[in-house]
């Protein structure tokens, strides 16, 4: 009887703890000092090179785009990690495939592989469960992915001259 009763008390304790104190102790740490202190420290990271800033960038939009879903953030950081590239700036690019961005990037995507492929994709979701839906895919994933390089490149390409516009000069690390 007693241990039954200390197993529930302990999965009561867990269960309020992971719900409600951990979260509550998370937000009690976003206050304006340490997010200026974040955005100071790891964003605009005065020790980093024009090229890295711009590449964190290239590579955050790159996998923000790129058709792995469930799998674009993870990879991200993991890739950010192996090229020792901003982090935090690859995972705040890489958040452009928020819901609000959903649609247009889907759109988007299937224009470009319209427009690569020279194929027309029929939208009708009356026939979503025939032979042509696979073309469909087919159509959106290749142009997902030109459409992640091509924003790659951009980005990289208007956030590197940004940096060379405003004479942004990296310093050396504390």
């Amino acid at each position: 009887k007693d241990f039954t009763r200390i197993s529930f008390l302990n999965t009561y304790l867990v269960i309020l703890a992971a719900l409600f104190w951990r979260p509550v102790m998370l937000l009690r740490k976003f206050t304006l000092t340490n997010l200026k202190k974040v955005w100071r420290d790891e964003i605009m990271a005065k020790h980093e090179t024009a090229f890295n800033k711009a590449m964190s960038v290239a590579v955050g939009l790159f996998f923000g785009i790129v058709p792995i879903w469930g799998f674009q953030f993870a990879t991200a950081l993991l890739v950010a990690y192996f090229f020792k590239l901003n982090k935090v700036v690859v995972g705040l690019v890489a958040q452009i495939s928020v819901p609000p961005m959903i649609p247009f990037i889907l759109f988007i995507s299937v224009k470009t592989g319209e427009l690569v492929l020279n194929q027309k994709v029929n939208l009708d979701l009356s026939r979503i469960l025939t032979i042509d839906a696979l073309k469909n895919i087919y159509v959106y994933t290749v142009g997902a992915c030109v459409l992640s390089v091509a924003a790659a490149l951009a980005g990289f390409i208007v956030t590197y001259l940004s940096l060379k516009m405003f004479r942004y000069k990296p310093t050396a690390q504390k």
